[in-house]
């Protein structure tokens, strides 16, 4: 069988042969007694060799068996989700649209790697097996504020904020800069960190943060909201509209604005023709300070150069009481109330039913149904009364605590037209006092003159 020969490919994939002629004949059987003797047994291709007896083609390489490749595995791969939570933020937008942020919450899986797979085997022309190459695996990297799963395939957030990408590592940011103003290039902004805008906030536009929002320039008729922080900002120029609160509030002036702070608000110069509530104090702190026109509202103290102005504008001045927990006593008052209104009805209406059941007289279904049904409201409204009750009696201890600490200071004048309140009494100015202290003692508001303290 000298007139057939057989090659392999050198990575035994392929084999062919090539026939010389001799004028001899071969037939379909030599061919594949040769090419077996190589040790060649998988993906022959018969067909091929069948028709090599019939047709033969000399001198050239045929190809008569194919094993088949390996495929390799598929390299790891890192999916961040970015788009998938800024695609959340935008659906759950309201107001005007604009920036939408990949927002995330703690807890949420921000990044998870696909591994690498293995591939698959492949078979050579003699049957046997060709590994496969595996493929390359990938670390999953993180940044601050993100967990790696023991296994390493989860990214997990540890904080609320933005997702992003800082160094290949996957990180969630807490703080959000807008490099310009708030307006509808940015859109509202809903954010569950610390915001730094370095320039203004827009008429009408909205600005709520979790913690501390820090504002370079004025915010102009917008409302500004820090929910467990403090908002810092180059001024408050409010048309009678919106609103800035926080758990602080530090400015440099206010201007026809609404300002509500838990604690203190801090102005470096006026506050004028404003609405300004402060559960602790509201200092106004720099050398020409003012409280000209609208309503100040301090749990503890309230500070200032002047308070008034020359023209007599009417300023109303309320110290000692926290707006929440007067808010809260009025609350808690109106619901005892109504609760003492239902028990009263409660009652009578339980009367009624035990005075038949007394005088021995059947109650249909229903009605036994409903006299168990006001006993058990009875026992709920007691209850809450019992509550309500309680909880009066505790605010009006701190009420009663915050009558001592309650000071309003002067440093400059205070005008004709100004209203000052303390607790239940009432003091309205008809001339002008320079540098005093008014102090509430024994249930009155007593004077004594300013000699220099400070909030």
């Amino acid at each position: 069988m000298a007139n057939v020969q057989v090659q392999v490919s050198s990575d035994k994939l392929s084999a062919f042969v090539v026939i010389k002629d001799d004028g001899r004949p071969l037939s379909e059987g030599e061919i594949l007694s040769v090419v077996k003797s190589h040790g060649i047994k998988f993906g022959m291709n018969e067909e091929r060799i069948a028709e090599l007896e019939e047709n033969p083609v000399y001198d050239q390489a045929v190809l008569v068996a194919s094993g088949i490749p390996p495929v390799p595995g598929e390299d790891a791969r890192i999916k961040v989700l970015i788009d998938e939570y800024t695609e959340r933020n935008a659906r759950q937008r309201s107001g005007r649209k604009g920036l939408p942020l990949p927002i995330v919450k703690a807890g949420e899986v921000v990044a998870i790697k696909i591994p690498p797979t293995k591939g698959k085997e492949g078979t050579d022309v003699y049957g046997n097996s060709i590994p496969p190459k595996p493929g390359k695996d990938l670390p999953l990297k993180c940044g601050k504020n993100v967990k790696l799963s023991e296994d390493g395939t989860e990214a997990t957030a540890e904080c609320d904020g933005i997702l992003r990408m800082v160094d290949e590592k996957i990180t969630v940011d807490e703080l959000l800069t807008i490099d310009g103003d708030v307006d509808y290039s940015t859109g509202d902004i809903d954010f569950p960190g610390t915001v730094v805008i370095k320039g203004m906030v827009k008429p009408g536009f909205i600005v709520k943060v979790k913690r501390n929002i820090e504002i370079a320039g004025v915010i102009e008729a917008a409302t500004v909201i820090s929910y467990e922080g403090e908002v810092k900002a180059g001024g408050i120029k409010g048309r009678g509209k919106g609103l800035v609160t926080g758990r602080k509030v530090a400015v440099k002036f206010v201007e026809n604005g609404n300002v509500d702070a838990e604690e203190d608000v801090i102005v470096e110069s006026s506050i004028v023709n404003s609405t300004v509530k402060a559960g602790r104090d509201v200092v106004c702190s720099g050398p020409r300070c003012a409280i000209v026109g609208g309503s100040v509202i301090a749990g503890r103290r309230v500070l200032c150069c002047d308070l008034g102005s020359e023209v007599a504008v009417h300023t109303k001045v309320e110290v000692g009481v926290d707006p929440k927990v007067v808010e809260r006593m009025g609350i808690l008052k109106a619901q005892l109330k109504l609760d003492q209104e239902n028990l009263q009805k409660l009652v009578r209406v339980v009367s009624l039913f035990k005075s038949k059941l007394e005088s021995d007289q059947e109650l249909p279904q229903e009605k036994k149904e409903a006299y168990q049904r006001a006993l058990e409201s009875i026992v709920n409204l007691r209850a809450s009364i019992e509550s309500g009750t309680r909880e009066l009696r505790e605010l009006q201890a701190k009420i009663d605590e915050a009558s001592k600490e309650a000071t309003i200071i002067v440093k400059g004048r205070a005008f004709p037209g100004v209203e000052v309140m303390m607790f239940s009494e009432r003091y309205v100015f008809n001339q002008v006092a320079s540098k005093i202290v008014l102090l509430y003692r024994n249930g009155q508001i007593v004077f004594r003159g300013y000699q220099g303290e400070e909030v």
